[in-house]
């Protein structure tokens, strides 16, 4: 089985990135999804956060096929704010697999050094009112406007790799 990493670069990348967990929660009668094209313009430079904001985003495939997506986020003003280089992620989904996870984080890491970042924190979005947060109890509950559904074994599996 191939593994890659391949970060978003396209307008069809982005659509294969927001589109991601419609796939992986199909049947989930409890995931939500959001409206791609509120995600577009979130994830885009139609974003005004991107005034103050840098962001990267990346996806894992397996033999061609999206399993795990992450996006690294610099949000200048924060940093300015708590005087702070911290590097968030966010937009964090995958199937149950740690290789692609540690993929995932391994990437973002990497990335986020190279950004002068000395913290890194965790689901964030750009803003406060973006959804943030692992979900680790209620999976048979629709989530909140500002939550993320997740499923159960998402908080396990981020802190096996150190979170």
């Amino acid at each position: 089985m191939e593994t890659t990493i391949v970060e978003v670069k396209t307008k069809k990348e982005l659509s294969e990135f927001i589109a991601f967990p419609d796939d992986l929660y199909k049947g989930n009668a409890f995931y939500i999804p959001p409206l791609h094209k509120g995600e577009t313009k979130t994830l885009s430079k139609q974003n005004p956060a991107f005034e103050y904001c840098q962001a990267r985003y990346w996806m894992v495939r397996q033999d061609g096929k999206t399993v795990g997506r992450i996006a690294g986020i610099i949000n200048e003003r924060y940093n300015q704010k708590n005087k702070g280089r911290f590097a968030r992620f966010g937009w964090l989904d995958f199937i149950q697999n740690q290789d692609v996870l540690s993929l995932l984080f391994e990437t973002f890491e990497n990335w986020a050094k190279t950004t002068g970042a000395d913290s890194i924190h965790g689901p964030l979005g750009f803003i406060s009112f973006d959804p943030s947060g692992v979900l680790v109890d209620g999976f048979e509950e629709v989530s909140t406007s500002f939550g993320h559904y997740n499923y159960h074994y998402y908080d396990e599996m981020i802190k096996a790799i150190g979170y």
